[in-house]
């Protein structure tokens, strides 16, 4: 084995990166003057977590290479302890990126943790770190949340209670430099953790399930991890780095930008959702649970067949131009078993035929993950997952190849056109917020990871309405811009109802994450704001949503004004 003691170095105008056998350290350059941002005691970014393995001394390689004058150098080392282990980082020297991509093989089967980007007690000299994050239905409207680097604890991945599934990111500042670090491949990313405390580094991890529930791995297989990026610049304004980050991904071909057809620009009409008017009509404040608490089903219950129809009626009659009518949450009988309440709905096909006709497209709403205490699916082996330690809901398991079976026959149903199908033309797709444990996913192993799960999940949704509705609108809210190409339109958190300076950040936080996707701010609760709030979503390109036309509170006037403000 060829061993390497000299000091290698690669200069950037933004980053200057040495590697030996001592390990490597990160500089930024601040002023032509490269200062210390990242200082690790070993030579390459991400390594296995395993239990009883450790490195073995000196078993370092570097080889370097030129290709097409791309300059990448391949770091290989050994691990040993419970298993032998051949570990390799591929890194990639690029204008203003550096890429990492890593992969190991074991002698004998064997549990992985996770992948840790670097080791307990690397320096990291840093001035703040953003991070996208903020609390679904909270007051917290902002793009992202500011830290300080002495003491920060932050992840996305499964473990921790974040606003939907966000893109693995921690983006750093250091005088005049930015330094965003993410994942960039769905299969490896499993979410990102960093705990820092007096800014040296604890833990910084894909987190793989943990020692609680680790991937079990094969011998000889040769397992990829993730792909690290590594993006510098002087962007100094958060929304500026991730475009530019994004732009990346799309040209290195990993992300694919959202493009529309003629067909699907039928989408841009405002929407109506029966939601706000269900809850005007009740008279009943939102109670956000997964339950199906009391309160909360008299919102449900004022949803039938007829309310829909008046709606409908409602919007020709006072033109209103409105595209699309959102079916939301009541149509069902109980959260986890979608059956259709016919108590309520006697005939989905004939309404919705009759919505058809007047021109409307047709979504009903619907929670994937969701399921309530009582619902029949609980009884179905291997349908759900749950309770665990750290999270205490059952969720449906579609990492059973059964449970996928089970809701392609209801995507079926829902969006087919034959005599017993409802013939809808999209899907509202909500509480997206859960969380998805490894330790709640017991089937393929390929679905396994909060990211692979909404992937795969999106990716057959779109893939079975398609069959049907070749431009069926799939409507949902993870930031993440691997699930771009499987979205029509993505919702966002800002209501508005009594505040409108919080209006356009998570619009903003949405269009970059998205790149290309229609964005649909949420229907305001307010009547008496919705004029304002319309102005706002039409001049930021956005699609416009209308929550209430029935409700007590919404007057005549305000009707009118909602009509001159609808017109394209």
């Amino acid at each position: 084995m060829l061993y390497f003691t000299s000091m290698k170095i690669f200069n950037n105008k933004y980053y200057k990166f040495s590697i030996s056998e001592l390990g490597f350290n990160l500089f930024l350059n601040q002023g032509n003057k490269y200062k210390l941002f990242l200082k690790s005691q070993v030579p390459f970014i991400l390594y296995p977590e395993i239990s009883g393995c450790s490195f073995i001394p000196d078993s370092w390689q570097l080889i370097e290479t030129n290709n097409f004058g791309i300059l990448s150098w391949l770091v290989h080392a050994k691990m040993t302890g419970s298993v032998q282990i051949n570990l390799q980082n591929h890194f990639y020297f690029l204008d203003n990126r550096l890429i990492c991509n890593a992969n190991y093989s074991a002698d004998k089967p064997h549990n992985l943790q996770g992948w840790s980007i670097v080791p307990k007690g690397s320096k990291l000299n840093c001035e703040r770190i953003h991070t996208l994050s903020g609390q679904h239905g909270s007051d917290n409207h902002e793009n992202g949340t500011w830290h300080s680097p002495e003491i920060f604890n932050f992840s996305t991945a499964s473990h921790n209670w974040t606003y939907v599934p966000v893109a693995p990111r921690i983006l750093f500042y250091n005088g005049k430099i930015s330094i965003l670090v993410g994942g960039t491949k769905i299969s490896g990313d499993y979410g990102m953790e960093i705990n820092l405390k007096e800014a040296e580094v604890e833990s910084w991890r894909f987190n793989y399930g943990g020692m609680e529930d680790p991937l079990k791995i094969n011998a000889k297989e040769n397992i990829a991890g993730p792909r690290l990026q590594m993006q510098f610049g002087n962007n100094l304004i958060p929304e500026h780095a991730h475009k530019n980050f994004n732009k990346s991904l799309i040209n290195d071909g990993l992300v694919i930008e959202k493009h529309y057809t003629p067909e699907e620009n039928m989408w841009r009409r405002p929407w109506y959702c029966t939601w706000g008017d269900q809850m005007g009509i009740a008279g009943s404040a939102l109670t956000q649970d997964q339950g199906g608490q009391p309160d909360y089903s008299v919102i449900k219950n004022v949803l039938t067949q007829n309310f829909v129809e008046k709606a409908a009626d409602f919007i020709r009659k006072n033109k209103l131009n409105i595209g699309t009518i959102i079916i939301d949450d009541g149509w069902q009988d109980k959260r986890g078993d979608w059956n259709l309440m016919k108590e309520k709905f006697p005939d989905m096909r004939k309404l919705i035929d009759y919505l058809h006709e007047l021109g409307f497209l047709v979504v009903i709403w619907w929670a994937p993950f969701l399921t309530e205490p009582t619902a029949e699916v609980l009884k179905r082996k291997g349908f759900t997952a749950g309770p665990t330690k750290k999270h205490k809901e059952m969720i449906i398991n579609y990492s059973n190849p059964e449970v996928r079976e089970w809701i392609e026959e209801k995507l079926e149903l829902w969006f087919g056109s034959g005599p017993e199908c409802w013939n809808i033309d999209g899907l509202k797709l909500d509480f997206l917020l859960e969380k998805i444990y490894p330790e709640s996913q017991k089937g393929d192993i390929s679905w396994r990871g909060e990211e692979n799960a909404y992937y795969h999940l999106l990716k057959m949704i779109t893939s079975i309405s398609r069959r049907y509705k070749p431009s069926s609108g799939i409507l949902h809210a993870p930031y993440n811009p691997m699930f771009a190409q499987f979205c029509t339109a993505v919702h966002t958190e800002e209501r508005f109802d009594k505040n409108l300076r919080y209006f356009s950040n998570r619009f903003k936080l949405a269009d970059i994450m998205l790149p290309g996707v229609w964005v649909a701010p949420h229907f305001n609760y307010n009547p008496v704001s919705v004029p304002e709030a319309i102005r706002r979503v039409k001049k930021s390109g956005g699609i416009v949503q209308i929550g209430r036309l029935l409700s007590p509170d919404v007057t005549p006037e305000i009707i009118n004004e909602i009509r001159t403000l609808l017109l394209p």
